[in-house]
């Protein structure tokens, strides 16, 4: 999990949106949920319903993004950064399921 948490705090994340945009020129439903919906990093991060588990919704902006610790609480701080790391890791297994 360790490489997808530095890709996310280093803000190379990169959600289905930007890579649909980027390489299909259209959009496509939420690889997760299935939904007609723009699947975007908040979609996909903290709005999906595929993920009913994940932390509260990080008020801080660079936590929201980056999963950058607020510091007022290490446990929440921790969920949150393994919680991006485990989106975008499933988002590559969609992109390259051959790997």
């Amino acid at each position: 999990m360790l490489p997808h948490a530095m890709t996310v705090v280093s803000g190379s994340f990169c959600s289905q949106a930007f890579w649909d945009g980027q390489h299909h020129g259209h959009e496509s439903p939420c690889w997760f949920c299935g939904n007609e919906v723009f699947p975007d990093f908040s979609h996909q991060a903290w709005n999906c319903p595929f993920w009913p588990d994940r932390p509260a919704t990080p008020e801080d902006i660079a936590q929201y993004h980056l999963g950058w610790p607020s510091l007022s609480d290490s446990k929440y701080d921790h969920e949150v950064l393994l919680h991006l790391a485990a989106v975008r890791r499933a988002l590559l297994e969609q992109r390259h399921p051959e790997t």
